[in-house]
């Protein structure tokens, strides 16, 4: 049957079509306004949820929920973190990490070590289950520091603390090592290495990996004297720093964007993805004119920095759009959000998420596009405010505007696979209706053949196959009726993949279908078939839940 399949291409769309996510996350105490999801970690089985504008305690004092995955994947609530010390404005959760045992939350206008100085709580999971506090983190010189926390990023053993820092008085970004006893300990402190006359705030925000650090200061900007001192230009510049072996953060690579201005937020976000010889770096300027842009670097081992790529979106007709407020990479592809999309003037901002491959050294190219199914115009959703990686899964904050004006409580969406999105995740027995299936395998897999298969028995145990790669699907007579075909109601699920290898599948229920099937979830995943008919990729599963 595989030889067939070269028979039976599959013409990717011209644009990318919308994908849904697969599950939304609440929380058991969220409430309209609160900003649940504003931000997101994921490490291991363990996610942190940062809710800054949570009410109960004080307003706006803030809140952070920790989720665990269960056996069958499902995650669960297990513990909501509230302030020690409540404070009205205090935005305890503003900024959340985790990273094995220990979950990280910033309250970045804490008062414990001055007015507004900031401070960063650090939980324990224990073997009962439980999370206590077991630490305070604070900055080393007072002096030196405002709004401790206003970012965090985790990586093993290490945790980095960005503060929000005064104008023309820069802060250092804080590394803390855990120690042997389980607490942590400051292990270094790394600040702008500028020569220049500058202004602004540094840091903003940061990103780790390993022994490399990236330091985003979206208003942080080096000026460019005249030979009589005169102002020429604005330089806006993001860092990149690494470990030394003494254990030192030293400077590497400064990153600039020529064309740049004060307001332009050029590293409002940043991420790291690191490769042999050094680092792929993406860095968002969501108010770069006209709708926001994002910024491609690689910075290699000595310090060399070449730009690949400036990528930018077509967002529609209105309005005031934040493109590269977010961002992550994964290997080649690039996710990047714009919370503040919206389709028109009467519209309030639903939120997008885009997803990029990089389709050539220097260019990177949009194969999908991400919304909430459930967004309607007059609400206000800012989806992807946050953004994490969960293996292949993705997880988006949607935490709405917060305060009066929000009409919805805060979610953060999870979408299973980040190689085979999909379309509406349910569908009624009694309506019919479709989904489709949006194969996403990469450019590396163009003009492979594909096969969709399904199963309405769930996604454990998997298939194991060769070349320890596993097919997230529990065989039964559905699974044969997708070999034989499809039975009418899987279309496109043998085909050849597009360029960025991509390719459409479509499950399709008829209506009237029998009223005893509700509640059952259906699951599809594909497998990619290179040469002489061998596995060399799986993508999936992609849910869909049947309804009366």
């Amino acid at each position: 049957m595989l030889h067939l399949l070269v028979l039976l291409p599959l013409l990717a769309p011209p644009t990318p079509q919308v994908g849904f996510a697969s599950e939304t996350l609440l929380s058991s105490t969220t409430d309209v306004g609160d900003k649940f999801g504003d931000s997101i970690d994921v490490d291991g089985d363990v996610l942190v949820v940062g809710a800054r504008a949570n009410a109960d305690l004080a307003p706006t004092a803030g809140q952070a929920v920790v989720f665990e995955r269960q056996a069958d994947g499902s995650w669960l609530e297990v513990a909501v973190l509230s302030p020690p010390t409540p404070e009205v404005v205090g935005f305890f959760g503003d900024e959340v990490a985790v990273s094995g045992v220990n979950v990280f939350v910033a309250e970045r206008n804490d008062d414990v070590f001055g007015a507004n100085e900031g401070a960063v709580y650090v939980y324990e999971r224990q073997p009962d289950g439980t999370w206590p506090l077991i630490q305070t983190l604070g900055p080393a010189d007072l002096a030196d520091s405002r709004t401790f926390g206003a970012d965090l990023d985790a990586w093993g053993p290490r945790l980095a603390v960005a503060s929000g820092g005064a104008v023309d008085e820069p802060s250092p970004v804080s590394i803390f090592l855990r120690q042997p006893d389980g607490t942590f300990a400051l292990e270094d402190e790394v600040i702008s290495p500028t020569t220049t006359t500058s202004f602004g705030h540094f840091p903003g925000v940061v990103a780790m990996e390993a022994d490399w650090l990236v330091v985003g200061s979206p208003n942080y900007y080096e000026t460019v004297v005249g030979p009589v001192g005169e102002l020429l230009d604005f330089l806006p510049v993001a860092h990149v720093f690494r470990r030394d072996p003494s254990g030192s953060w030293l400077p590497l690579a400064n990153l600039y964007w020529p064309g740049g201005a004060p307001g332009n937020e050029f590293g409002a976000a940043v991420d790291l993805e690191l490769h042999a010889g050094g680092a792929l770096v993406a860095i968002g300027a969501a108010h770069a004119p006209p709708t926001g842009r994002v910024f491609l670097f690689d910075v290699d081992t000595s310090g060399v920095v070449q730009e690949l790529d400036q990528v930018e979106v077509s967002t529609g007709p209105c309005c005031n759009s934040t493109f590269g407020d977010a961002v992550l990479l994964t290997g080649e592809r690039l996710i990047a959000s714009d919370p503040l999309f919206r389709t028109g003037v009467e519209v309030y901002d639903t939120g997008r998420i885009y997803v990029f491959d990089r389709t050539a050294p220097d260019e990177w190219s949009l194969v999908q596009i991400l919304e909430d199914d459930l967004a309607v115009p007059d609400d206000w959703r800012e989806l992807g405010t946050s953004l994490a990686l969960d293996g292949s899964a993705l997880l988006a904050g949607e935490p709405g505007p917060g305060g009066p004006a929000s009409k919805v409580t805060g979610e953060v969406h999870v979408f299973s696979d980040i190689r085979l999105f999909h379309g509406l995740p349910e569908l009624s027995l009694g309506a019919g209706g479709s989904q489709d299936l949006l194969v996403a395998a990469g450019p590396q897999s163009a003009g492979a053949s594909y096969l969709m298969l399904g199963s309405a028995s769930g996604t454990q145990p998997s298939i194991p196959l060769p070349g320890g790669l596993a097919l997230p699907l529990v065989l039964d007579a559905y699974t044969d009726l997708t070999l034989a075909g499809g039975g009418g109601l899987l279309s496109g699920n043998f085909g050849t993949l597009g360029p960025l290898g991509d390719a459409v599948a479509t499950f399709a229920l008829p209506a009237g279908s029998d009223p005893v099937l509700a509640g059952l979830t259906v699951h599809h995943a594909y497998v990619v078939i290179g040469a002489a008919s061998a596995i060399t990729a799986v993508g999936g599963p992609a849910p869909l839940v049947l309804m009366p």
